[in-house]
């Protein structure tokens, strides 16, 4: 079942638009991403906007859902589970060919897209980087929704001060909780590509909520996989519970 956060599904009253279903129905958006963390920013930067928002934890259930319902708009973080948004994107317009659909823009939710020689995968039209303000997001969004679906005040929707993020936090440092324990247990393996993936996922969570202490932890676990450096991931991951512990005080 998607992740739904009641802040998101939210679809706009007295718009005189036509129940789900009809041809004026308002845009419906389908956002995948497996941190919880990310969900739960996205969903309240999006709480106020006059669409709905449906949440899936990774590519496979994004492409379920986008099989058995139409969307106006996907963001797809490139890395999840099960192939990551780059076999996502793949398997969901398969989808628009098998059931003769139209072409629905495809965003990439990605924080390598500020990197050096990036390159967008094929079967996206566009990205939004990590980290994203509410007023970025809205600005993608808005840009690739057809016609006057997009429209959406400014006021009210999404907030970028840290204040208004607060309530967030348990969720945040659970999953930075979670991505540390998957990073200890791929050192523990010596699987650097998993390392370099829970690493790459905190780097997007740390970075989209201003946690200067997490970023630096979640970089330093990324060089650990690309160096194959056990002492550098092993420093990194005894300075999380020190932050972790912080960030709740």
């Amino acid at each position: 079942m998607a992740y739904r956060n009641p802040m998101s599904a939210h679809t706009a009253k007295n718009k005189g638009l036509a129940p789900s279903g009809g041809p004026d129905l308002p845009c419906r958006l389908l956002v995948a991403d497996d941190d919880q963390a990310m969900r739960a920013l996205l969903a309240y930067h999006l709480r106020n906007a006059p669409w709905e928002t449906v949440f899936a934890e990774d590519g496979l259930q994004a492409a379920a859902l986008y099989e058995a319902s139409s969307f106006g708009l996907v963001l797809l973080d490139l890395e999840m589970p099960g192939g990551g948004g780059q076999a996502a994107v793949l398997a969901l317009r398969q989808v628009e060919r098998a059931k003769d659909r139209p072409r629905v823009p495809i965003l990439a939710l990605s924080a390598h897209a500020a990197e050096t020689g990036f390159e967008l995968p094929e079967g996206f039209d566009g990205m939004i980087a990590k980290p994203f303000t509410a007023e970025g997001l809205l600005r993608a969004v808005q840009f690739h929704l057809p016609g006057d679906q997009g429209a959406v005040r400014s006021e009210g929707v999404g907030c970028t001060t840290d204040e208004a993020l607060l309530h967030l936090m348990p969720q945040v440092t659970d999953s930075l909780a979670e991505l540390g324990a998957e990073a200890a247990a791929a050192l523990e393996a010596e699987d650097y590509g998993a390392l370099g993936k829970a690493g790459h996922t905190m780097l997007g969570t740390a970075s989209c909520f201003g946690l200067g202490e997490a970023v630096d932890i979640a970089r330093d676990l990324e060089l650990a996989a690309e160096t194959k450096s056990a002492a550098l991931a092993t420093a990194a991951l005894d300075r999380l519970p020190d932050v972790l512990g912080r960030l709740l005080s």
